[in-house]
């Protein structure tokens, strides 16, 4: 089930196995949260066993899946981001053939690794991949409601993508942007503006942009801002890089948003602004593009080039295309 599912889902039933899996952080905790308070509704400490990669053992995992709940309706236990050995994977699968009543059992990984697949395969499956833009509106202008806070629908598309549509970033946002609005109860796109911190990837549409409309005193300033920032100039290449790789794709494939989303493994916003600018190329140019990056990489791997110098000669390249 998706992450927006889950809620209603809990309402019903708890299932004994949950795999929370996704590359949002943000989401794959609040899952584990909502499964938690479901299951344990006092004596939180007493009733939930978390292990991660500093204190899991095997032994102490399974004795945990063993343990009655105290004063509530189940035991939570999670397990977190553990590279499992062969060994491992089969006693766990054996655990969970038991479906003990008592217990609820989390996994929450980042990625399913194949290491994870049989282990996933007999759990109920919470998709914690990034929501989509109306997904994200709903949950923001909530927020802010909750708080007594009214936004102004430019500015919640604003904040989505400043923050590249990341639920960690939006929620670290909308906090300040909470405490900002204590007394004026009203956000409008200006103060997300002013306030929001850009997400790097958003830096890099808008440094993508500025290239392909020739604007260089922007994307001289923009690679300025960013690298005044402490952003890693060969970090930085490497996204631009990325970016107009996706371009690229885009411009030369038939494929629909979504599955172009899915087979890059990016949201459809990123899918969606690539195709406005492949608009402003043609797929011989973004290939010149490409082996003009492909080189500067090469020759900074072997120390040939300064990687500071390299973003700019790269970004002064494009634009003299």
């Amino acid at each position: 089930m998706r992450f927006d599912e889950l809620k209603n889902a809990l309402k019903t039933q708890i299932d004994f196995a949950y795999f929370i899996v996704g590359k949002d952080f943000f989401l794959r905790s609040s899952a584990e949260k909502m499964i938690t308070k479901r299951c344990v509704d006092s004596f939180l400490e007493l009733n939930i066993s978390k292990f991660n990669v500093e204190n899991y053992s095997i032994e102490s995992f399974l004795d945990a899946l063993q343990l009655a709940p105290f004063g509530a309706e189940k035991r939570v236990v999670v397990l977190s981001e553990v590279n499992l050995s062969a060994q491992d994977q089969k006693k766990i699968l054996k655990a969970l053939e038991q479906k003990s009543d008592m217990v609820c059992v989390i996994f929450k990984y980042g990625e399913v690794t194949s290491q994870l697949a049989k282990i996933k395969d007999e759990c109920t499956v919470v998709d914690c991949s990034p929501l989509d833009d109306e997904m994200l509106r709903s949950i923001i202008v909530s927020k802010f409601s909750k708080n007594g806070i009214k936004i102004e629908p430019n500015a919640v598309q604003t904040l989505i993508d400043f923050t590249n549509g990341d639920m960690t970033f939006i929620d670290q946002e909308m906090k300040k942007l909470i405490a900002f609005a204590k007394d004026s109860k009203y956000i409008s796109e200006k103060d997300v503006i002013e306030l929001v911190h850009k997400n790097v990837e958003y830096s890099i549409f808008e440094l993508s942009n500025a290239v392909a409309d020739k604007n260089r005193e922007k994307a001289i300033e923009l690679l300025d801002l960013m690298l005044a920032n402490k952003e890693s100039p060969q970090n930085l290449l490497g996204m631009l890089l990325a970016n107009f790789r996706r371009i690229f794709y885009v411009s030369v494939s038939k494929e629909s948003t979504s599955v172009l989303a899915s087979c890059l493994g990016v949201k459809e916003y990123s899918i969606k602004i690539a195709k406005r600018m492949a608009l402003k190329f043609t797929p011989k140019k973004l290939k010149q593009i490409l082996d003009i990056g492909g080189q500067i990489d090469f020759d900074i791997k072997n120390s040939k080039m300064d990687d500071t110098d390299a973003i700019y000669y790269f970004v002064s390249n494009i634009i003299n295309l």
